[in-house]
């Protein structure tokens, strides 16, 4: 839990939408990483359940970081065959040099208060079990990715302890 402090924190409402938007600007994919009482890990597909979290740190992005994840997906629906998920994305401008000229800017990406703020409504996807991996799809991009979940780590989140 964060200490509360005025200048951090004192253009934000009091109000449940106050709180998205300090959540939005102070954390992140590696936040998801941070084994504790709340997030477990999960050795495979077969024990996801509704509410557990895949966080992209096995690709080429994330290994190049030392396994850092960079991306978040939490699972909607599971079956034998599909996992249904919804996932955070940003734009384009979140990516080196455009970041480096925003923060000389003095502005942040991360901000959902911030014109340059880069985040985007959430999106759909499902991977398919084909017997030979888990291929991706996104449903609202049409993004498709074969055998993609093996660059995942996967995560039981206790969503309605966090933070305590």
């Amino acid at each position: 839990m964060e200490i509360y402090g005025a200048p951090e924190h004192e253009k934000y409402d009091s109000t449940m939408y106050g709180f998205a938007d300090m959540v939005e600007l102070s954390y992140g994919a590696p936040d998801m990483q941070r084994i504790s009482a709340n997030t477990i890990g999960v050795t495979g597909a077969d024990e996801l359940q509704p509410g557990d979290i895949l966080a992209l740190a096995r690709d080429l992005k994330g290994r190049i970081s030392g396994g850092v994840a960079h991306h978040i997906q939490v699972v909607v629906s599971v079956s034998p065959t599909a996992i249904n998920i919804f996932q955070g994305n940003t734009n384009d401008t979140v990516h080196w040099p455009i970041t480096w000229a925003n923060k000389l800017l003095g502005r942040n990406v991360a901000d959902p208060e911030q014109s340059a703020y880069a985040g985007l409504s959430v999106e759909i996807g499902v991977f398919f079990n084909t017997g030979r991996g888990w291929d991706y799809r996104n449903s609202m991009t049409g993004n498709v990715k074969s055998d993609y979940l093996k660059f995942f780590e996967l995560y039981s989140w206790n969503f309605m302890e966090f933070n305590h």
